[in-house]
């Protein structure tokens, strides 16, 4: 290659290198997010399990972090989590939340029943538990506040969701974050919401969130502003499943029942849950255990 050819090609290369690296005294470019979900909300979801025996932990399901009226820790799940096939209490449940360090840490219910934490309380109609929570010092942990429970009236179906949790189980003891799942409202009563979005054991317990597609503003189709920001829509209770019955050709009677997961999932609402830890026995101890100062900063 002739010498004016070869130098040419080295300024071309020497001018392509230097132009994608920072000239001096510039900071290099910010890293473009590429998820519309605030990653905030991950820290509020916590794993619920069992200790049977020391260093013996099952994963059981999901819950997540409320702050409720009077500034206090409130975890929420699917009482069915936390109850056994007889409706009683499992009396060794532990709830692993993450540490800023980047492991994580159990605390025990018995411990937290000991110090005046109370128990758990259930709702006699609705699939839903709460108890009280103390603050951690040094654990990874946001709580939702209660004005980003949606409202009823706002949801409707169409409405983009992302469930939180740990389906079968899947989770790290060294840091505990959940597994997030794209679906919609696929129809909104006053009592239930069905979620077309496919979810497993581990995820009862968990929220579901209302995602905006876009956080730049913008109108329904009916004119209406469409909510910026990401709300609480429900609690994951559990899929629907699909039955499949096998008929016997010689008897013509049922001999066997195949089940799938439809990819529908029942949903407690939002303002249902917020009914239950605003009023009532709950409402009653938060106002028992008086304003707490040390709240973390919420959503």
């Amino acid at each position: 290659m002739p010498l004016r050819s070869l130098l040419i090609l080295l300024t071309v290369l020497l001018a392509v290198t230097v132009s994608g690296c920072p000239s001096d005294g510039q900071s290099p470019p910010a890293t473009l997010r590429t998820s519309q979900l605030d990653q905030q909300w991950l820290d509020t979801v916590v794993s619920i399990e069992r200790q049977p025996a020391a260093g013996q932990e099952v994963p059981l399901g999901t819950g997540f972090v409320v702050a409720s009226d009077q500034n206090h820790l409130l975890l929420v799940t699917a009482k069915h989590v936390i109850h056994n096939q007889q409706g009683q209490l499992f009396t060794d449940l532990v709830y692993r939340l993450n540490r800023a360090s980047g492991s994580s840490q159990l605390l025990k219910d018995a411990d937290l029943v000991r110090t005046g934490g109370g128990s758990w309380f259930v709702s006699p109609d609705q699939d839903v538990a709460v108890r009280f929570l103390p603050f951690v010092e040094g654990a990874s942990v946001k709580s939702i506040p209660l004005d980003r429970f949606v409202e009823e009236k706002q949801v409707e179906a169409g409405t983009p969701i992302a469930v939180l949790g740990f389906p079968m189980g899947l989770r790290s003891t060294e840091h505990a974050r959940p597994i997030a799942r794209r679906g919609m409202v696929a129809r909104a009563e006053p009592t239930l919401v069905i979620a077309d979005v496919f979810v497993y054991p581990g995820n009862s317990g968990g929220p579901v969130l209302y995602v905006p597609a876009f956080k730049t503003g913008g109108v329904s189709f009916g004119g209406s502003e469409v909510v910026a920001h990401e709300m609480l829509v429900g609690v994951i209770v559990s899929f629907i499943p699909y039955r499949d019955v096998a008929i016997s050709l010689q008897t013509n009677r049922p001999r066997v029942v195949f089940e799938e997961n439809s990819g529908l999932a029942n949903v407690v609402p939002a303002w249902v849950a917020r009914d239950f830890v605003t009023s009532g026995a709950v409402a009653s101890f938060d106002r028992q255990l008086g304003v707490e100062p040390r709240a973390p900063k919420g959503k």
